[in-house]
């Protein structure tokens, strides 16, 4: 089978009917072609006579999609309107219209014509009733890169981060969005609390409290760092933050208070954690090629580890054998090293030799996830130092990857502004 596109002039009017065309659709007839413009109108064309007929006003936002069922026409507009339309040449009127989040992007008729599929700019999908234009909701997604994710008390429920600031908190029974909120800079770091709170690290330093129920926003600290807020964790009494000014500060749960911080860190702070026996202690890492343990209780530094060369990447803790943290470092190396020695006492090398760029320590400790440069994740198994599994999934760099609470699943966020969920059997 082959086919041939030919071009035919047609008569358009002397004057004022410059366009761009975003979409087109043939009628039932088939004779008259239907195209919505940038500037908000249907153009109608008979392709019989090749001459243009009208310039149906739709929308001021252009209309970016199309769709008929007989002699019905939906046209969806990039102010969000999708409207229901009937008509023939020069003759047009509106039956009805309603209003979805977002540009309209793209429309698709259900078989038999009962429904309609509407996406739209802002990552939704809507199921719209054909007849009366209700909309409900399908699914979403972020459509910026995903730089964090969270998980907190419970495994059916996370939040993701994006660079456009946009933070929704999902449940995993469905995968649908169950609370959405706008971050007023770009989202570099997140925290899931205990207590249902979602703690937000913007860009511009700043420090955003949410309710996880209906997204509202319970508190704001505006200057908590001077540049970008890299990782955020939590102890029973403190808040903790990092940031890409080198600093690690402290903050009281009761009032928000800045308790102390910890600037010894001559670069970006890449990595975070509260030790698994003593919450007194929390070790950095950083890309000026040190680990730093501190002693919270005793206001100071109590260990530090160095690199001779590259630059730490980020960081996890093992839960058996000396607890010791795990670093990703340099072209697929992972490091362990013991608050006893100053060298790494193992290393393992990614068998793709990918640059690993977030890691995450499962639950139990038997497991760790590597999101790496290579757009795979890689589950080892900690005791033997292996990789037992490779999951291909994205189609950009892992910027973040979680286990949840109950260690059946982990997740994964990329650059491509996608999210796989992976489901876990262990052994």
């Amino acid at each position: 089978m082959a086919y041939v596109l030919s071009t035919e002039e047609c008569n358009l009017p002397s004057s004022g009917m410059v366009r761009d065309y975003i979409c087109g659709v043939l009628d039932s007839s088939m004779r008259f072609l239907l195209a919505g413009t940038s500037s908000g109108d249907l153009g109608v064309f008979d392709i019989v006579g090749r001459v243009f007929r009208a310039s149906v006003p739709v929308s001021s936002g252009g209309v970016g999609a199309i769709c008929t069922h007989g002699e019905l026409v939906y046209t969806g507009s990039g102010d969000g309107v999708l409207r229901k339309m009937t008509g023939h040449d020069l003759n047009w009127g509106m039956l009805a219209e309603t209003k979805l989040v977002g540009a309209i992007v793209s429309l698709y008729l259900t078989e038999g014509g009962a429904a309609l599929l509407a996406g739209t700019a802002q990552g939704l999908v809507y199921r719209v009733d054909s007849d009366t234009l209700e909309a409900v909701a399908l699914m979403a997604s972020h459509t910026a890169p995903i730089t964090r994710i969270g998980f907190g008390a419970r495994s059916d429920l996370f939040v993701t981060c994006a660079a456009d600031g946009n933070v929704r908190i999902w449940d995993l029974s469905d995968y649908g969005v169950l609370t959405n909120m706008m971050n007023p800079s770009p989202a570099t770091s997140c925290l899931f609390t205990l207590e249902d709170e979602v703690l937000i690290g913007g860009e511009d330093g700043s420090l955003n409290c949410y309710s996880a129920t209906d997204g509202a926003e319970l508190w704001t600290i505006p200057n908590a760092h001077s540049k970008a807020v890299t990782h955020l964790g939590s102890t029973p009494e403190v808040f903790l933050s990092t940031g890409a000014d080198g600093a690690l500060r402290l903050w009281l749960q009761s009032n928000r208070r800045l308790l102390g911080q910890f600037a010894e860190h001559s670069g970006p702070i890449t990595g975070l954690c509260v030790d698994c026996n003593d919450d007194s202690l929390v070790h950095t890492c950083s890309s000026d090629k040190s680990i730093i343990t501190w002693d919270l209780k005793r206001e100071k530094r109590s260990n530090c580890h160095m690199l001779r060369e590259g630059s730490f990447l980020h960081m996890a803790q093992r839960k058996d054998h000396e607890w010791e943290l795990i670093t990703s470092h340099g072209p697929g190396v992972l490091l362990q090293w013991d608050c006893d020695i100053a060298d790494p006492v193992k290393k393992c090398e990614d068998p793709r030799g990918a640059r690993t760029s977030c890691i995450a320590i499962s639950p139990s400790g038997k497991y760790l996830a590597t999101g790496c440069d290579d757009f795979s994740v890689k589950v080892w198994d900690v005791i033997g130092d292996e990789v037992i599994s490779v999951c291909l999934g994205h189609s950009a760099v892992v910027k973040d990857v979680k286990w949840s609470p109950d260690e059946k699943q982990f997740i994964s966020v990329a650059q491509d502004c996608a999210i796989c969920v992976w489901n876990f059997y262990g052994n």
